[in-house]
């Protein structure tokens, strides 16, 4: 569904600079493909270490033999999408500019203290798109949709207690073109700000 981003220099400047490519080093230099596997999920955990949980069962088993692997998911509608370049099997995805989209972010500050409050419903449009901005996107479109507090009880390994998390999440639809390729893709990759492990960024 979306077209693969590559950089290299042209066939053309490789002519003109007399050098010779081995297509078989080019290619294994070029990053591994993103897959993406869904999970029928009716009833979402409302829990966010849970939901992590139940995730990382799936991404575990999708993944290269001999690999923990690192991944993104997204809960929408029933169903969970996970990708990962750690996967083995699944669809492979690439960012397609120009197509609508959602995300869901932990709209976090941290105050001159260390402290950590929450963006002003207010400010979340300045704020989510100055992240964007500065993740490598030129933003075309940005709606917030929602603006709530997940929470989810963390244990403590060594302690063996629990405490509870909690975290502002923006959900946001928008439209994203590409300003700066190489930070667009590793925060397509890689996630955009906090709680990438409980289906943020």
């Amino acid at each position: 569904r979306h077209a693969p981003l590559r950089w290299r220099l042209p066939p053309p400047v490789l002519a003109r600079q007399g050098l010779r490519v081995d297509a078989s080093r080019v290619r294994a230099h070029q990053p591994a493909p993103v897959r993406e596997i869904l999970i029928a999920a009716p009833d979402v955990p409302h829990d966010l270490y849970q939901l992590h949980q139940q995730v990382w069962e799936y991404a575990h088993r999708a993944a290269r033999p001999g690999i923990r692997p690192k991944f993104l998911f997204r809960a929408d509608r029933g169903v969970v999408r996970v990708r990962s370049a750690d996967f083995s099997r699944g669809m492979e995805r690439s960012f397609r500019p120009g197509v609508d989209a959602s995300l869901d972010l932990a709209a976090v500050l941290q105050s001159s203290d260390g402290r950590e409050l929450a963006v002003a419903h207010d400010d979340l449009p300045t704020w989510a798109g100055d992240k964007l901005t500065a993740a490598g996107f030129e933003v075309l479109a940005l709606e917030v949709v929602a603006y709530d507090m997940r929470s989810g009880l963390k244990m403590d390994r060594a302690t063996g207690r629990r405490h509870r998390i909690t975290l502002p999440v923006a959900s946001l639809r928008l439209r994203l073109a590409i300003a700066d390729q190489d930070k667009a893709l590793c925060a397509w990759r890689e996630g955009l700000g906090r709680g990438g492990r409980f289906g943020l960024g």
